[in-house]
């Protein structure tokens, strides 16, 4: 990612000492607003509106203000932004030092600044790079107030317990109530613990809300962008919100994006136990983590008031530049989950109370077991454990690694090409810096590679055409064929190895194509889907099926299964039915020999099953909503006998590339297989040709002494049949035909 380096605060000297002479430092805030260019501005919030003290530009996009000062004059300004923190002398616009990268974060929604005791605590809402949550991150600020870098990141929880992944925006430590406050979405306050823990709404408010909160003597203020004002909570009746300065009346200022207080918040009244949770240990691995705690009249008094620590571990005392408060130290001797209650008194008698909990893990291999290799297939796994000081190192013990594999002895991964079927059983031990050991036994099957079980996918962008192992897990991939034109639908013919598609974005074009080569066929002609000298609007879907091609058609909304000419007349269609009225975008086809029915979605992600042979009105049934579980911009149908020989397969295709298994019975999503990160939409299935079925059916009943005939139903297959009975019997007197096509 790009860091922007610094911030250049644009204004004479003699500015700022007009601020120092006027501030009146009881009741002053900085603002951060923008219109065409950056600013700084103060806001008196005890006089009129146009009583600007000072404006200076920045030139940089800023969401966090925070002030550490003893007067409101002297001290140093934090801004965030994006994911960096910069420092500037109050006094002087001077930049203190260069920015600092909260590493692992991609932007900080807000900063506070907290002194007690003399201590400092900078604190920030960011969201973390990896998981895309919402974290209340501490800087590790150096005696000079300068962060060096996040000393430790607490998950934001929301009142339903979920962990948030916000946007939350500005943060404020009101000491009266002994709590953060930020904005969840903007425009919900609510209280923030710093265990990370999300209280209930206290303000609600409209349009875009805030982007700001600070502290001042006593009030709570936040910025409205909306309507540039400058409002003022009153916490105890949360539906009163007093608009203090109506900023539009400032012509410098758009909006207020960050706010922050000039004076520095008192300490709470009563100690108040900061640490939001304690990191897990390992059994005889040294362990050392503090306890902190703010607020109060020192010194401070720690006890465990019920539960224990870990046998090993016990309180150990800080000094008192570290402001009297603990850490937790020792050696963990044995595991589990020990959770217990820590007090802090102050020397009032005032004090605080947290429970906290510490998993204390032995040394493990934590791998339950190994998947099958395929022989002259590539073959990746890699060992976990848990527990254990680093380096590790890894080896082979008790038998022997299947041929043509081996095991990496830092990192634990076993890899490798097997070359011979067999099954091999052998320990792994792995070995930590204290000479530790943990062993495990595991068995490898090395197996012959089953037939490959290959669909089709495309990718809208980048616009290409993608050849998708779906086989198993194990063996998932994604192989580039070709360049293709936004194709959104497709089909695969298995008998001649063609594949068709269908380019609904643009102009409805269908086109047939080599996947082996990529070479466009029909002389790289496209043909318009169409019926008669009418087109139709879209054709997302496509299947290929006993030497025919059918689509979805949709004109006026109205969505159509069609069958569509690929050898005289191309693109000429057919109607077998109206599918269902009003349904516009469609996306995915696919037939299922098990059931008869052909399977799409649309635009409301319903699936629908198709009836081919219903006189309708309509042929299309809704089946199930998968808004909240999956989109269905493809699907197709893998039959048994291609792959392992089980039960035929419907696929779907979600926007994201997730390629999954749909229960054709209930139409909910099983398993999903793996990740086309690259398609997003068309999918195939390559089924070998004719796959033959027998749908469900009911046959009339049989009445004694009356002559009887029954035809049953087949989809697909190559003639000539024979039918056998497999399981029971027929009623006496009834024969089975077993020659009949």
């Amino acid at each position: 990612m790009k860091t922007r380096i610094a911030f250049v605060l644009i204004a004479a000297f003699c500015a700022f000492v007009l601020f120092a002479e006027l501030l009146p430092s009881h009741a002053a805030l900085l603002i951060k607003g923008r219109r065409e260019t950056d600013y700084l501005k103060l806001v008196d919030t005890t006089g009129p509106s146009e009583s600007t003290m000072w404006s200076v530009g920045v030139s940089q996009y800023a969401s966090g203000l925070a002030v550490k000062s003893d007067d409101g004059e002297n001290g140093i300004l934090y801004v965030a932004a994006e994911n960096s923190l910069a420092h500037f002398d109050l006094a002087t616009s001077a930049s203190l030092a260069l920015p600092v990268p909260a590493t692992g974060y991609t932007f900080l929604w807000g900063l506070e600044y907290i002194e007690s005791g003399g201590e400092g605590k900078l604190f920030s809402v960011a969201r973390n790079t990896t998981d895309q949550k919402a974290y209340l991150i501490e800087f590790n600020l150096g005696i000079d107030g300068i962060a060096i870098d996040v000393k430790g990141a607490t998950p934001i929880r929301e009142t339903n317990g979920q962990h948030g992944a916000g946007p939350y925006a500005g943060l404020a430590w009101h000491s009266g109530k002994n709590t953060l406050y930020t904005l969840f979405q903007a425009n919900v306050l609510q209280p923030l613990g710093f265990d990370g823990q999300l209280g209930e709404g206290e303000a609600t408010l409209y349009g875009n809300g805030c982007w700001g909160l600070a502290y001042q003597d006593g009030e709570l203020y936040g910025t409205a962008p909306e309507n540039h004002t400058l409002m003022r909570f009153d916490l105890d009746q949360p539906e009163l919100i007093d608009r203090v300065v109506y900023l539009a009346d400032y012509p410098d200022i758009f909006s207020g994006n960050a706010l922050t207080g000039t004076t520095t918040p008192p300490p709470p009244l009563t100690p108040f136990i900061t640490t939001g949770s304690l990191p897990d240990g390992d059994v005889d691995i040294p362990y050392e983590e503090p306890v902190e705690a703010i607020g109060g009249t020192r010194p401070y008094s720690w006890t465990i008031t019920a539960g224990s620590l870990p046998p090993g571990l016990s309180i150990g005392w800080t000094t008192v530049v570290h402001d009297h408060n603990i850490v937790i130290t020792g050696t963990p001797m044995t595991e589990g989950l020990y959770t217990f209650t820590i007090r802090v008194t102050d020397d009032d008698s005032n004090y605080d109370e947290k429970q906290f909990g510490i998993t204390i893990r032995s040394f493990k291999i934590t791998t339950e077991s190994l998947p099958p290799a395929y022989q002259d297939t590539p073959y990746s796994v890699t060992l976990e454990q848990e527990g254990g000081a680093p380096p590790l190192l890894w080896t082979g013990q008790i038998g022997t690694l299947p041929a043509g594999l081996s095991i990496n002895d830092s990192t634990g991964e076993i890899s490798g090409i097997p070359t011979t079927i067999e099954s091999q059983t052998f320990t792994i031990r792995v070995t930590d810096l204290l000479a530790k050991l943990a062993e495990k036994e595991f068995t490898i099957d090395v197996l012959e590679l089953p037939p490959q079980v290959f669909l089709y996918g495309m990718g809208i962008d980048p616009n290409k055409c993608f050849a998708i192992n779906a086989t198993n897990e194990e063996l998932f991939s994604e192989t580039f064929l070709f360049t293709i034109t936004r194709a959104t639908g497709a089909a695969y013919d298995s008998e001649n190895g063609e594949l068709y598609l269908s380019a609904a974005w643009e102009t409805n074009q269908l086109s047939k194509w080599d996947p082996s080569t990529g070479s466009m066929l029909w002389s790289n002609t496209t043909y318009q889907i169409r019926s008669g000298a009418t087109r139709y609007d879209n054709c997302h879907g496509l299947e290929f099926l006993d030497g025919t091609l059918y689509g979805i058609g949709v004109r006026d909304n109205d969505a159509y299964l069609l069958t569509i000419d690929v050898d005289t007349n191309i693109g000429e269609a057919a109607e077998v039915g109206l599918i269902g009225a009003g349904l516009g975008w469609i996306t995915g086809l696919a037939f299922v020999p098990e059931t008869g029915f052909f399977y799409m979605c649309d635009d409301a992600w319903t699936l629908y099953k198709i009836d081919p042979n219903s006189v309708g009105p309509e042929i299309g049934t809704p089946m199930i909503s998968m808004n909240t579980k999956y989109h269905g911009y493809g699907l197709a149908y893998v039959n048994s006998e291609i792959g392992t020989g089980e039960q035929g397969k419907l696929m779907g295709l979600d926007a994201d590339g997730s390629v999954y298994r749909i229960d054709w019975v209930t139409g909910d999503r099983d398993d999903r297989i793996g990740i086309a990160d690259d398609c997003s939409h068309g999918l195939t299935g390559q089924t070998s040709p004719n796959p033959m079925a027998i749908p469900p059916q009911e046959l009339p009943n049989v009445s004694r002494q009356n002559p009887y005939s029954a035809q049953i139903g087949r989809n697909g297959g190559t003639g000539p049949f024979t039918w056998s009975i497999t399981d029971g019997v027929l009623p006496s007197g009834l024969t089975l035909n077993s020659s009949v096509p």
